[in-house]
């Protein structure tokens, strides 16, 4: 990725906004490169949902790591129930698959690929849930792993012809693993398109 200057600039300029927070957000009062690449951690204590902490480094050696807490476990709606919204599961990843297409694409070559490393910890237990507006699910989908985890190498190929069409194999994946078996990848398209749209 060349120096920790380049990191930071391909870091900012393949950011994703669709909804009102970027992605990976940036804190413009801590941020800061390192000897291996650049960095920025932000810790919200006052967010509309409670506490919110997100951490992004870019690594020299093209590795990217984002960490983040997850809203429901803040939301007064969800009252502590360890759920995850699958509406927000198919935006975040959508999100991530387009900033990751925009990072890379300028640094490999196009017969080069990608390993992504989806973990969601706190998984054992925990419930798909709907809100508005998405309409109600109507079984219960729950998850058995811990951790949820999807492990996928994606040729750039892909991702530069269709980083929705990467993104939506991997929400089933993950829905697969809350045992929501038979979710339709052309509801997740609707979603997907709702959000470029920004229709939400």
């Amino acid at each position: 990725m060349g120096t920790s200057g380049d990191v930071q600039r391909a870091t900012r300029s393949s950011a994703v906004s669709l909804r009102g927070w970027n992605f990976p957000h940036i804190n413009e009062r801590d941020f800061s490169n390192f000897n291996e690449g650049f960095q920025s951690t932000t810790d919200w204590k006052n967010s509309s949902f409670g506490r919110h902490v997100e951490v992004v480094r870019g690594y020299r050696s093209g590795l990217f790591v984002w960490r983040s807490t997850l809203w429901e476990e803040q939301a007064s709606e969800f009252s502590g129930a360890k759920v995850l919204c699958f509406l927000a599961a198919i935006f975040s990843v959508t999100e991530w698959m387009i900033f990751t297409q925009r990072y890379y694409e300028p640094v490999l070559r196009i017969d080069e690929s990608i390993e992504l490393d989806l973990t969601l910890h706190g998984s054992m237990n925990r419930a798909l849930v709907s809100r508005p507006p998405a309409s109600p699910l109507f079984s219960e989908y729950v998850s058995k792993a811990e951790p949820v985890r999807v492990k996928k190498v994606v040729e750039l190929t892909d991702l530069r012809t269709d980083p929705l069409a990467v993104a939506r194999r991997l929400i089933v994946e993950i829905f697969e693993l809350f045992n929501w078996n038979n979710s339709v990848e052309s509801v997740i398209e609707g979603w997907q398109r709702s959000l470029i749209e920004k229709r939400i």
